[in-house]
């Protein structure tokens, strides 16, 4: 799916199995991320929305944030730890 310039049309969606925790989804290097309290991290390519790679890390995920120059992404979970982690190749 992809849009009108109005944004009228849905461009794609994506469904979990568990609700997304993370409070807002992160682009990063063409990816949309998202986390649940699953402990799941996903990634999406922002074009299609297909999942591109996923990770577990412990907790229920609600942060996610990056630098913008390193391949670090920073996960803050709800039970108090925070992650500097570097996402699969």
């Amino acid at each position: 799916m992809r849009t009108d310039l109005n944004l009228s049309k849905i461009v794609w969606v994506q469904k979990t199995e568990h609700a997304w925790s993370s409070a807002w989804p992160r682009v990063w290097n063409g990816l949309l991320l998202a986390g649940n309290c699953k402990s799941e991290l996903d990634a999406f390519r922002r074009s299609d929305g297909r999942l591109q790679w996923s990770d577990t890390l412990k907790g229920c995920l609600r942060s996610l944030g990056t630098d913008g120059h390193s391949a670090e992404i920073y996960v803050e979970a709800q039970e108090g730890t925070l992650y500097a982690f570097l996402p699969p190749t």
